[in-house]
């Protein structure tokens, strides 16, 4: 009986022995598969940054590092220097969605033009995307010139027919990365 009972300690411990030497191999699979993974997104970051400094120096990348009043603040300069100013009549920013398991979030901003043009519309466009590259437009709903009979900035009613103008509302978003990626750009340690 006491035999019966060492053999069978015995077939345990030796499977637990080759599960062990089993799952330990697993795990320094996994382990080397993220340290190439973690090689592999260094690399990415140097050639990206490389890329930046090929198209100009501008530093300027396609994910945005700055705070959303500052956007605010670029969109509306954006306005003004397409001659859009009046124009804008909101600009409200959303509630940034997580872009499924990566470190970016997606960061909408939503504006509303009223009495514009297509081609003062394109103009707000060009302006916001040739000063940032994180910027895309989403969505632009246009009302069709009947329905947009709106008062302009001196109080008076734009006549139908003089020109199509438009109520256009226009969703723009921006990619942000996490606080923990930022502080990686800015502070990579120094074993990568």
């Amino acid at each position: 009986m006491q035999s019966n009972h060492t053999k069978i300690l015995s077939l345990a411990t030796l499977v637990m022995l080759i599960i062990t030497l089993w799952s330990w191999s697993r795990f320094s699979d996994h382990k080397t598969g993220a340290q190439g993974a973690a090689k592999d997104m260094k690399m990415i970051r140097q050639q990206l940054t490389g890329i930046v400094a090929a198209r100009g120096g501008s530093g300027q990348s396609a994910v945005a590092t700055i705070e959303p009043n500052e956007i605010l603040r670029r969109l509306n300069n954006a306005a003004v220097n397409a001659g859009v100013k009046d124009h804008l009549v909101l600009s409200d920013p959303g509630n940034p969605s997580r872009l499924g398991n990566s470190d970016l979030s997606e960061y909408p901003f939503s504006l509303r033009f009223v009495n514009i043009n297509l081609q003062q519309l394109t103009g707000f466009f060009q302006q916001v995307t040739a000063n940032d590259a994180s910027s895309r437009a989403r969505s632009i709903e246009l009302s069709s010139p009947e329905q947009a009979l709106i008062i302009d900035t001196s109080n008076n009613p734009v006549p139908k027919g003089t020109g199509e103008v438009w109520t256009a509302d226009v969703s723009i978003s921006y990619l942000m990365l996490s606080a923990r990626e930022i502080d990686k750009i800015r502070k990579p340690k120094a074993d990568e």
